[in-house]
């Protein structure tokens, strides 16, 4: 019985140097996870005052790049396309709605091409 005893003791000495030893990795990991960053990916630190030019020409070239979207001047849009049917090219319908696959099937003649 004694044996047991021993056995168990040192097992629960284990368990808890162990639950000690996550609890602080734990804390580390919750301490950087809450840390604010502080520098900019260039380095150094970031003061108020160099914040606050960085916000405002970040916010200037989001409005500058609003204003040419929305004026239709922007060089990468492309023109809408419609879309074309797979069976015969054309605008306006799809392969369910095609004419020419109702029409070639009315014959009979229709084969189906995989």
């Amino acid at each position: 019985m004694a044996t047991s005893n021993n056995t168990i003791a040192h097992w629960l000495t284990l368990v808890e140097d162990r639950l000690k030893s996550l609890k602080k990795a734990n804390q580390a990991l919750s301490k950087r996870q809450r840390a604010k960053r502080t520098r900019i990916q260039e380095g150094g630190t970031c003061t108020r005052d160099i914040a606050k030019v960085l916000i405002t020409k970040k916010e200037a070239k989001r409005l500058k790049q609003q204003k040419t979207s929305s004026e239709g001047n922007n060089a990468e849009a492309r023109p809408a396309t419609q879309q074309r049917c797979s069976n015969c090219s054309k605008t306006g319908h799809n392969v369910r709605t095609c004419q020419e696959v109702k029409e070639t099937l009315d014959e009979g003649s229709y084969v189906a091409s995989n």
